[in-house]
């Protein structure tokens, strides 16, 4: 587990070390994001036979090997630069593949790059990113290095854009050089910049959480359907306050409050998961054994959590942690919140409901006979009757070729 340094008491930001990070050349045999994401290395051993060691490395660093290379097993073992961070993998630069004769004959051609199998981009971003991290606060999140003020509190009220209406949601735009890019020297002497969610309490304490997306104020944008207002317009409250807008239009899913009982219990304790309330989700849906619950009800009801409460309950969890390997898993659990974890409001209204006390309820639909629908279909227009006809043939074929859909429309 690596421990860096936790700079800030009421902020989980670590530090970035630039002596932390290193590039170990290694040849690669297979990588994949299976299993939360490992690589096959090759070495050989005192007779010269190859030996293949698993290495345990993040799901995002396989999945960027992925997207950019396509290919993940080698039958022939191909060089790799793999960068640390401490000893936690951020990146992986493939190497070129030599021609086999080049192969056979290392004697001759082993030292077209010196002692090392190829000479890897990813050495310049590691040599620029210590410089760049001498002037300036610089803090890591596992996936990315940025640069965040000095005073926080100060930034928070001069320059954080607010989110909701009270203004204790805002966002402030930081310098960011992510791992993944480190082979791409343009990108890395060039930082982009992200957005960082900032959280006040009552007490005017501010929580922050990492940049995790590149413009928060735009999240969720296809969903929403909120044109940006243009340069001579005033823009409305749905296009400046952009989490309560999510807020208002989205309902937190019993998906998200299972992962977050899993993450919090391990990363904090079970006791910090209360706030769930999952013994009444249990109550709601008469089970103990709630992951048994199929995806597609998981991903639709609603746990009683709004958004804001439920991110801010995670940025003061977040404020806790000083352990980078659990960082990334709170972050990931922020990540889920805002994209898996929500569900657009009146999907399902008529199923799902609160009741005065503002509790969810949940209303078993009224299932209806095919027999019932044949004398419905009598009473219809040719196209109503024509349309009821095609569902009943749709469900009949459909509990035809499975068993386990759980409704047999015939009953």
């Amino acid at each position: 587990m690596i421990s860096p340094v936790k700079e800030y008491e009421e902020t989980a930001m670590i530090k970035f070390n630039p002596e932390m990070l290193r590039v170990k050349y290694a040849a690669l045999s297979h990588i994949t994001t299976a299993l939360k994401g490992s690589m096959r290395l090759v070495t050989q051993d005192e007779d010269g036979k190859d030996v293949e060691k698993r290495h345990k490395i993040p799901f995002a660093v396989a999945r960027a090997w992925k997207e950019e290379y396509k290919t993940t097993k080698y039958l022939v073992p191909i060089p790799v630069a793999v960068v640390y961070y401490g000893d936690m993998v951020v990146m992986v630069e493939k190497g070129p593949v030599l021609p086999e004769y080049m192969r056979e004959d290392p004697e001759t051609y082993g030292s077209l790059f010196g002692d090392k199998p190829f000479t890897a981009r990813v050495e310049e971003s590691v040599d620029h990113m210590k410089k760049v991290a001498e002037s300036g606060d610089w803090y890591t999140d596992g996936f990315s290095i940025y640069k965040m003020p000095q005073d926080i509190e100060m930034a928070f009220e001069q320059h954080g854009q607010p989110l909701t209406a009270d203004h204790k949601f805002r966002a402030l735009s930081v310098d960011i050089i992510k791992f993944s890019e480190m082979s791409l020297i343009a990108n890395i002497k060039n930082p982009d910049t992200h957005t960082i969610v900032c959280v006040a309490n009552n007490a005017g304490k501010v929580f922050t959480t990492p940049p995790i997306f590149k413009n928060i104020a735009e999240m969720r944008q296809n969903d929403l359907k909120i044109k940006k207002a243009k340069k001579d317009e005033q823009p409305s409250t749905d296009q400046l306050y952009r989490l309560d807008l999510i807020n208002n239009n989205f309902d937190v899913n019993l998906e998200f409050a299972l992962t977050a009982g899993n993450v919090v219990g391990e990363v904090i304790s079970y006791k910090a998961v209360g706030p769930l309330r999952l013994e009444k989700l249990m109550l709601a849906l008469t089970t103990v054994n709630l992951p048994s619950i199929k995806m597609s009800v998981r991903q639709t009801f609603p746990t009683g959590m709004t958004f804001l409460q439920a991110y801010a309950w995670l940025s003061g969890l977040l404020s806790t942690v000083d352990d980078l390997e659990d960082i990334i898993k709170m972050r990931a659990l922020i990540k889920m919140l805002c994209t898996k974890g929500i569900f657009k409001k009146n999907v399902f209204e008529r199923v799902f409901r609160k009741d005065e006390h503002g509790n969810v309820k949940f209303d078993k639909p009224k299932l209806v006979s095919m027999e019932d629908l044949k004398e419905r279909a009598a009473n219809q227009s040719d196209d109503t009757r024509r349309n009821i006809i095609n569902m009943v043939l749709r469900e009949k074929k459909g509990t035809e070729k499975s068993e386990n859909t759980g409704l047999d429309v015939s009953e």
